[in-house]
């Protein structure tokens, strides 16, 4: 377990559902696949990294490289 991160590995986007530490939770209403069209769900970080803590928030140098692969993305 001392290979935890200690920051958000995606400070950016916070995409907790694809992360290998987040979580997903579906309502009460989802009992198969077909039901993920119309769901709402809830996600997070195991650790907490979802918390609004400062030192998860991203950098300037990592919103700028967002930015900057954004950009390259965009114009193709």
């Amino acid at each position: 377990m001392k290979d935890l991160p200690t920051r958000c590995i995606d400070p950016v986007l916070k995409f907790c559902q694809d992360c290998i530490w987040g979580y997903c939770h579906y309502g009460d209403d989802v009992e198969c696949y077909a039901d993920l069209a119309d769901c709402s769900f809830e996600s997070g970080c195991t650790l907490g990294f979802d918390q609004g803590r400062p030192e998860d928030e991203p950098t300037e140098e990592e919103m700028k490289e967002f930015e900057s692969q954004w950009k390259e993305n965009d114009d193709e």
